[in-house]
C-alpha cells in the first residue's frame, strides 16, 4: 500500500518536467514580449521615450523563470537518486505485474496509475506558467496604451483646430484650392499640412504663373512650418523671374501672417525670403541646374531657399522650374 508521502512524490516528479519544460517557454515568450510591447507603444501609440519599468520587469521575470525552469530540469534529472523514489518504485514492482528487470525507476504516469493516485491538471499547470506571467507584464503596459490612445485623440482635435483656423486664414487671403491633410484619416507624428493657391492651380504640377502656400501645423495645434512655391518661367530673364518672386512671396507672408494659431517657437515670418547667397547663386545655374541656399536666424529660425529645374535635355512641355522658401522653426521636427 502506497504510504501518504507517496502522493506527494508522484506529483513532484510528474509536476518537475512541466515545469521545466513550461518555464522555458514562458522565459522565451517573456523575453519577445519585453521587446514587442514597447515596439508596440511606440509604433502604435507614438511613444517616444521607452518605458523602462515595464521592459525591466519583462526581463527580470524571464530571467527568474528560466532559472526557475534549469533547477526544475535538474531536479527532474535526478529522480533516479532519491531514496524515497526508488522505495516507492521498489513497493510497485513488487506489488505489480511488471516484467522482469523493470526499475529501479519508473516513470511517475505508470506508479500514480498503478496505485490509483491523482495527478497535477497538465493543461492547467501549461496555462499558469505560461500565460499567467505573459498577463501580468501585459496589464504592466495596458494603463500606458490607454493613456497613449487618449494623447492621439487629444494631439487629433488640437491638429484639426489648427489646421481649419489655417485653411480659413487661407481662404480669407484669396487663396483657391485650399486642401489639408485629415487627422482622423490618420496620425501624423510630425505635424500636417495645409495648401493653398495664391495665383493659378488650374493644373496638377506648378505651373509658371502659380504661387503656391502651404503651412505645416503639429499635434498640439502649433504653426511649426511655412512654405512658399513660386512658378519661373524660363522663357523670360533671370532679374524677371527674381522680381516676381520677391514680390509674391511678400503678398504670401502677408496672407500666412494673418495665421492666428500660435507658433511653435522662433518668428516664422521676419527672415529674409530670398536671400542674397541665393539671389547671387542663380545667375550660374539659370534656368536649367538646380541649386539652394540654407541660413538660420538668431532665434534658431531655418530658411531653406531652392530652385527645383530639369535639364536642358529633359525639360519638356508640361515641365516647369519652380523657387521654394520652407521657413521652419528650430525644433520643427522634435
Amino acid at each position: 500500500m502506497p504510504e501518504p508521502r507517496d502522493q506527494f512524490l508522484v506529483q513532484k516528479y510528474t509536476l518537475l518536467p512541466l515545469l521545466a519544460r513550461d518555464g522555458m517557454v514562458s522565459c522565451f515568450l517573456l523575453l519577445v514580449l519585453s521587446v514587442a510591447l514597447p515596439a508596440a507603444d511606440a509604433v502604435f501609440f507614438r511613444q517616444r521615450d521607452a518605458y523602462l519599468p515595464g521592459t525591466v520587469l519583462g526581463f527580470v521575470m524571464a530571467v527568474l523563470l528560466g532559472t526557475w525552469a534549469i533547477v526544475c530540469l535538474v531536479l527532474a534529472r535526478r529522480r533516479d537518486l532519491d531514496p524515497e523514489w526508488l522505495d516507492l518504485c521498489a513497493r510497485t514492482i513488487q506489488a505489480g505485474p511488471f516484467a522482469p528487470g523493470a526499475g529501479p525507476d519508473l516513470p511517475p504516469g505508470t506508479v500514480a496509475h498503478f496505485w490509483e493516485m491523482p495527478t497535477p491538471p497538465v493543461r492547467a499547470v501549461s496555462v499558469g506558467v505560461i500565460l499567467l506571467p505573459a498577463a501580468v507584464l501585459l496589464s504592466v503596459f495596458l494603463p500606458r496604451y490607454r493613456a497613449g490612445a487618449r494623447t492621439i485623440e487629444e494631439n487629433k482635435e488640437l491638429a484639426t483646430a489648427g489646421l481649419e483656423s489655417v485653411a480659413e486664414t487661407l481662404e480669407d487671403g484669396g487663396c483657391t484650392d485650399v486642401w489639408y491633410s485629415d487627422p482622423s484619416d490618420f496620425y501624423a507624428e510630425y505635424g500636417y499640412t495645409v495648401s493653398g493657391y495664391l495665383q493659378g492651380g488650374e493644373e496638377v504640377f506648378i505651373g509658371p504663373e502659380d504661387v503656391k502656400l502651404s503651412a505645416v501645423v503639429d499635434n498640439h495645434g502649433q504653426l511649426i512650418e511655412v512654405d512658399y512655391i513660386v512658378g519661373v518661367d524660363i522663357e523670360k530673364s533671370l532679374e524677371e523671374n527674381l522680381d516676381r518672386a520677391r514680390t509674391q512671396l511678400e503678398q504670401g507672408r502677408k496672407v500666412l501672417r494673418d495665421i492666428e494659431i500660435p507658433t511653435k517657437s522662433g518668428d516664422l515670418f521676419a527672415p529674409e525670403l530670398l536671400p542674397d547667397e541665393f539671389a547671387e547663386k542663380m545667375p550660374g545655374v539659370y534656368p536649367y541646374e538646380n541649386t539652394y541656399s540654407w541660413q538660420e536666424e538668431a532665434d534658431g529660425v531655418t530658411v531653406s531657399t531652392d530652385y527645383y529645374t530639369y535639364p536642358e535635355e529633359e525639360y519638356g512641355e508640361y515641365d516647369c522650374a519652380y523657387i521654394r522658401v520652407a521657413v521652419s522653426c528650430p525644433d520643427a521636427w522634435e
